[in-house]
């Protein structure tokens, strides 16, 4: 992944363009093909479920509990673990 554009984009649109537009030429390149949805539903998968955390951490650092906080935060830096795994 490219990950400099994917950590320096401005919004969550921006970021999963990015993976989805590096996915797209990795896979074609290895395969000699496009992905279909499976395949993007399943490489996208921990990218969405990181942007979705990211936002749900916003809301509760300014309306929840510091206990809510640490635990988003503790499944975003799994997911970070897991994405960083698989593209290495």
């Amino acid at each position: 992944m490219n990950g400099n554009r994917v950590a320096n984009g401005k919004t969550p649109e921006e970021r999963i363009a990015a993976v989805s537009g590096h996915f797209t030429r990795e896979h074609h390149h290895k395969f000699k093909r496009l992905p279909d949805d499976a395949d993007y539903r399943d490489e996208l998968r921990p990218f969405i479920q990181l942007e979705i955390l990211l936002e749900v951490l916003k809301t509760l650092e300014k309306y929840g509990s510091y206990r809510e906080a640490l635990d988003v935060v503790n499944k975003i830096d799994e997911l970070k673990i897991e994405i960083a795994v698989k593209h290495s």
